[in-house]
C-alpha cells in the first residue's frame, strides 16, 4: 500500500497539471474561415490605372488583378481570394475580400495581394492601417480534428475569439448555426401581377437565373444574395446582399438593374437602396434610422433568444461573433430544419381590416391564438387563411412598423402589442 503512494502522487500531479494546462490552453472549436477586407487607394480612378498598364493589352482593372492573383496563388490548395477587386466607376478607391482562419495567415495573404494588386495596377497602394483582424483568432498551437488548443490566455488577454468547449454541445450533440447580417438591400417595384405560388416561385427563379450573369467580383451569387418578395408588399422584389463595403455596394447597385432586365416581360423600378456597415456608430438603415450596430446587434441577440425559447432547449448558448454575426449552440436538438425555420422566420406585423363575413374565435388547443370562423358556413380557418382573403384590406404593411414591436403586459395582466410606426 505504501509503495503505492508515489504512483499516486505521480497520477494526482499529471491530473493538476492537465487541469492548468486546459484553464491556461483552452481547447476550443477549430477555427473557420472568416472574411475580412483589404482597402486600396490611387492617385486616379481604378478604371484609369488599367488603362495607362501598357500591358494590360486591352484588359480592365478587374481582370489584371485576377491574373496577378492567380499567379500570386498557383496551388489549389492555396485559396485565391474569396472575390476579385472591387470599385465604382471612375473611384479612386477600392476594396477586397478574403477569408482566413487566424490573424497570422491573413496577415501574410494580405501582403501577397497587396503586392498583387499594387504589380497590376502600378499606382495602387494597399492602406495596411485600414486592415481590421481583430475578429479573427490568433493562431492555435495545435489542431486535432475539429478542435484545437488556444494560445496562453495570460500571454493574449486581449484575445476573446477562443470558446472553451461547451459540454453541453460537445456531450450532448445538438445543433450549431452562424447568422450572419446581410449587409445590403436593393428594393425593385415590378408590373406583373403574380396570382399564385407557383408563379411566384418561376419568378424569383429567373431572378436568381439573371443575377448568375453578374460578375463574380460582385458577389451576387446564391450564397451571397438572397431574393424575396417584400413582406408588406407582392408587388416589391428584395434582393439582399453580403456588400463587403460601401464600395461593393454601390457596385452592385449599378450593376442589378441592368442584370434585372434578363427577366422577359417585367419592367423594375429600383426603389431606395440601403447599406448597413457595421463598424458605424449610427446610420439610416432599413431595420432603424440613426441606430448604432451593436446596439442593432444586441436587439438581435434577444429577438433569436425569444425564437430558441420556443424550442424549449436547456442551456443555449446565444453570442455575437464580431460585427455582424450571431453563433447559436442549441444542445439536443435533433432536427435542425426546425431549429433553422423557426431561428430564421422573420416575423412581420401588419394591420388589416379584417374580411367581410369572418368573425374571431378562441383556439381551443392554444389559448394565446385566435381562429377565425366563416359566417356563411361555420368552416373555422386560420389566422393566415384570414389574411390571404381577398377582401380583407391591408392598412399598415409591415415595412411602415419599426422593429421595436414587443409584448407588453397591463396592471391585471392582460397582454397587448406595443409598436411604432416609420
Amino acid at each position: 500500500m505504501f509503495r503505492s503512494r508515489p504512483a499516486q502522487y505521480l497520477g494526482l500531479l499529471l491530473l493538476v497539471l492537465a487541469c492548468i494546462g486546459v484553464i491556461f490552453f483552452p481547447i476550443g472549436a477549430r477555427p473557420q474561415l472568416q472574411t475580412y477586407t483589404l482597402r486600396f487607394s490611387a492617385p486616379k480612378a481604378f478604371d484609369q490605372l488599367a488603362r495607362d498598364n501598357k500591358a494590360a493589352k486591352g484588359k480592365d482593372a478587374v481582370a489584371l488583378v485576377d491574373d496577378a492573383l492567380n499567379v500570386a496563388f498557383p496551388s489549389n490548395a492555396d485559396r485565391i481570394p474569396t472575390t476579385g477587386i472591387v470599385f465604382a466607376p471612375g473611384a479612386k478607391t477600392a476594396t477586397l475580400t478574403d477569408q482566413a482562419t487566424d490573424r497570422e495567415s491573413a496577415q501574410n495573404r494580405a501582403t501577397r495581394i497587396a503586392a498583387a494588386v499594387s504589380k497590376a495596377l502600378p499606382g495602387a497602394t494597399f492602406d495596411a492601417k485600414s486592415l481590421n483582424l481583430s475578429d479573427l483568432p490568433l493562431k492555435p498551437i495545435a489542431e486535432f480534428g475539429q478542435y484545437a488548443i488556444a494560445p496562453n490566455r495570460l500571454q493574449n488577454p486581449d484575445e476573446g475569439n477562443t470558446t472553451a468547449v461547451k459540454l453541453g454541445l460537445d456531450l450532448r450533440g445538438g445543433v450549431s448555426l452562424v447568422l450572419q447580417v446581410r449587409r445590403a438591400l436593393f428594393p425593385f417595384r415590378f408590373n406583373t401581377n403574380l396570382s399564385d405560388v407557383g408563379q411566384r416561385d418561376a419568378f424569383l427563379a429567373q431572378v436568381r437565373a439573371a443575377l448568375t450573369k453578374a460578375p463574380a467580383n460582385l458577389n451576387l451569387n446564391e450564397s451571397n444574395a438572397t431574393i424575396n418578395f417584400s413582406a408588406g408588399d407582392n408587388r416589391v422584389l428584395e434582393v439582399r446582399t453580403q456588400a463587403a463595403d460601401v464600395n461593393q455596394f454601390n457596385a452592385q447597385k449599378a450593376a442589378l438593374p441592368a442584370l434585372l432586365k434578363n427577366v422577359q416581360k417585367v419592367q423594375f423600378t429600383p426603389g431606395e437602396a440601403k447599406f448597413y456597415d457595421p463598424n458605424a456608430s449610427a446610420q439610416t438603415s432599413d431595420f432603424s434610422p440613426n441606430t448604432g450596430a451593436s446596439e442593432r446587434l444586441d436587439r438581435t441577440v434577444e429577438i433569436v433568444r425569444a425564437r430558441v425559447d420556443k424550442l424549449g432547449v436547456s442551456e443555449p448558448s446565444i453570442q455575437k461573433q464580431g460585427t455582424d454575426r450571431i453563433v447559436v449552440q442549441l444542445p439536443g436538438v435533433n432536427d435542425p430544419q426546425k431549429a433553422v425555420e423557426v431561428i430564421g422566420t422573420t416575423a412581420q406585423m401588419e394591420i388589416r381590416l379584417l374580411a367581410q363575413g369572418l368573425e374571431p374565435v378562441p383556439d381551443p388547443s392554444n389559448a394565446n391564438n385566435t381562429l377565425f370562423r366563416r359566417v356563411s358556413n361555420g368552416e373555422i380557418i386560420s389566422s393566415s387563411q384570414a389574411r390571404q382573403a381577398t377582401n380583407s384590406e391591408l392598412l399598415v404593411p409591415g415595412k411602415d412598423v419599426k422593429p421595436t414591436t414587443k409584448v407588453v403586459f397591463g396592471q391585471s395582466g392582460e397582454a397587448a402589442v406595443s409598436f411604432e410606426l416609420q
